[in-house]
């Protein structure tokens, strides 16, 4: 019969006592935003995926490469881009090695990016390459051409579905931004 229940604790939110900032601080020190963060900032900025450009690596496969890339980079203590599990480590001809992150509420898919040169260069997903809907990052090395992408990566959810190509930049080998894509530049 007492009144005096207590209300129960809302979800802990940041005080706002500063001016709001388009990005949240990360962990002071930490290149990138935790993955809390990083998918807080992918629904805030309506972003379908977080895409990083790590370099390119024709060593070895791409699992025994991704920490000597990673450390590299001074990235090698991001849990979620360490612990990247060979499984989600997809491998096309080429190159240039990107980490994919995809939404909390989508599911990534990656396909063969054919490109059909005979007629009128049409180009369409070929042969699926790898589908999760687990929330992890995954690592795709790719693109042996500079001019055509050779994988597609889809996002699908309940607001349908995206799609694009990761690639780079001619002029300063930097990922191409494209819509939805949230480009994640390591500090």
């Amino acid at each position: 019969e007492s009144t005096d229940v207590p209300a129960p604790t809302p979800p802990a939110t940041p005080e706002p006592t500063e001016e709001p900032t388009p990005s949240p601080e990360p962990v002071p020190d930490s290149p990138l935003p935790s993955w809390e963060e990083l998918q807080r900032t992918l629904y805030e900025t309506n972003a379908y995926c977080a895409a990083l450009y790590l370099g390119r690596s024709g060593a070895a496969s791409l699992s025994d490469a991704l920490p000597e890339l990673l450390a590299q980079k001074g990235l090698d203590g991001i849990s979620y881009l360490a612990d990247i599990a060979a499984s989600a480590c997809v491998e096309q001809p080429g190159d240039e090695v990107f980490i994919l992150i995809p939404r909390g509420d989508k599911v990534l898919s990656l396909y063969n990016y054919v490109l059909e040169t005979q007629s009128n260069y049409d180009a369409y997903p070929g042969a699926l390459l790898y589908s999760s809907a687990e929330r992890c990052a995954v690592a795709v090395r790719c693109n042996e051409s500079d001019v055509r992408p050779n994988v597609l990566a889809v996002f699908s959810g309940l607001d349908g579905e995206q799609s694009f190509s990761p690639r780079i930049t001619l002029e300063n080998e930097t990922l191409l931004s494209a819509p939805g894509v949230y480009t994640l530049i390591p500090r």
